[in-house]
């Protein structure tokens, strides 16, 4: 980070030296620890030649997190903001955290479904959208009580790939990845596609899961007959 303000002192982004490439602009800007300090703005390389006759090295932006979570609060989501005093990783690890939650979205323009005779009423039925609870659950959990949020081993950052996947990952580099089988508002279920230990003890591939609403900021997890807490690590 290069500057706290944008052009003409534009408090709503801020200045970063990190290179920025083509389509990476709306991906976020990580700090240290993995939090979302902005989300990308690359800079208008066009518009700069016409301004200044020249494009500036090293110059792009973000746009600040107050105005990201101003933005998703109008929008009814409430997201998970970071405290103080978290874990510092290096890059290589901020790396991995990053892509256990970004995704790249690709806007199509396509014909609207017309309404035929496979509905009784002849309107189309739109897609079912990844469940409220799903939404709601991506971040940081810990197995048990709260106070695991503190044990590496024991802490997890759940992230959505492609709307079709669930990545868990915990401080230790043990990541396991889930096929979204069933998407409720209370529940959602999955099917293991892959499990990597650092103990080398990994879940086997095709491992059902429930995982459903058990009150606030908690979730219960059902494998077969054995079934544990996750909280919510604020």
């Amino acid at each position: 980070m290069t500057s706290l303000a944008g052009p003409n002192d534009d408090s709503r982004v801020l200045q970063i030296s990190a290179p920025v490439q083509p389509g990476n602009s709306g991906g976020p800007l990580l700090d240290m620890s993995g939090s979302v300090i902005g989300v990308v703005d690359q800079l208008n390389a066009l518009l700069m030649i016409k301004v200044t006759g020249n494009i500036p090295q090293n110059v792009n932006f973000a746009i600040q997190s107050p105005i990201v979570v101003n933005f998703l609060r109008s929008k009814g989501i409430s997201p998970s903001l970071a405290e103080a005093g978290h874990k510092i990783f290096d890059p290589p690890e901020v790396a991995d955290l990053a892509k256990a939650f970004a995704v790249q979205i690709v806007c199509q323009s396509i014909e609207p479904p017309q309404s035929g005779p496979g509905s009784a009423d002849g309107q189309s039925r739109p897609v079912s959208p990844v469940s409220l609870l799903l939404e709601s659950s991506l971040g940081p959990w810990a197995i048990g009580e709260h106070s695991n949020c503190e044990v590496p081993s024991k802490s997890y950052f759940l992230g959505l790939r492609g709307g079709e996947t669930i990545v868990w990952r915990n401080g230790v580099g043990s990541t396991d990845i889930e096929r979204i089988a069933f998407s409720g508002e209370d529940e959602f279920r999955t099917i293991t596609l892959q499990s990597m230990h650092k103990s080398g003890s990994g879940v086997a591939v095709g491992t059902s899961w429930i995982y459903s609403r058990n009150g606030l900021n908690r979730i219960r997890v059902q494998q077969g007959s054995r079934s544990f807490q996750l909280t919510r690590c604020r």
